[in-house]
């Protein structure tokens, strides 16, 4: 086989791409009574599917921010791209972190909290795709815990039936 001129062997992996002229020739060994025969055809090559983990993240309102991550878990040696975090109540996006890089296959970056309400929203983490690679979008779960006041309040002053409640109680 050759590909754009060059050799081909059985096995090899080619990168994605449309369109990608391949040529078999075929020389038989009687020349006698067969011919050389040539074919070229063009060969699509689809980028490789990848699957994207957003794990859950827990945080309490009030927080400055939390830790997020995005892990890229099949093919194992993608290596490259971007990752855009939003964080959506409904299908409303209420915040977002774009182009996160891609290192040994996770997306890591700290979301900041101050535009977010306490209750839950889903992460989205949307992959660029690189390379050889299709994009894709995953979800996980954002929880942003409400929290409980603390009232700090003085033991009141004892008060004799009758007598009606004031501001030092």
């Amino acid at each position: 086989y050759t590909m754009d001129g060059a050799s081909v062997v059985a096995g090899a992996q080619l990168g994605a791409g449309t369109a990608q002229p391949i040529t078999v020739t075929f020389t038989p060994t009687d020349t006698t009574d067969y011919g050389v025969v040539t074919v070229s055809k063009t060969l699509d090559v689809l980028p490789a599917k990848v699957r994207l983990q957003v794990p859950a993240v827990h945080t309490s309102y009030g927080s400055a921010s939390t830790a997020i991550s995005a892990k890229l878990l099949s093919p194992p040696q993608i290596g490259t791209g971007t990752v855009t975090f939003n964080v959506l109540s409904g299908t409303t996006v209420v915040t977002s972190l774009t182009d996160v890089a891609v290192s040994g296959g996770t997306a890591s970056a700290t979301l900041p909290l101050t535009a977010l309400a306490a209750g839950n929203y889903r992460l989205q983490g949307v992959y660029s795709g690189a390379d050889n690679y299709a994009g894709v979008t995953a979800y996980g779960l954002l929880a942003v815990k409400a929290v409980k006041p603390v009232i700090t309040w003085a033991n009141p002053a004892d008060i004799t039936l009758g007598t009606q409640l004031s501001d030092t109680q």
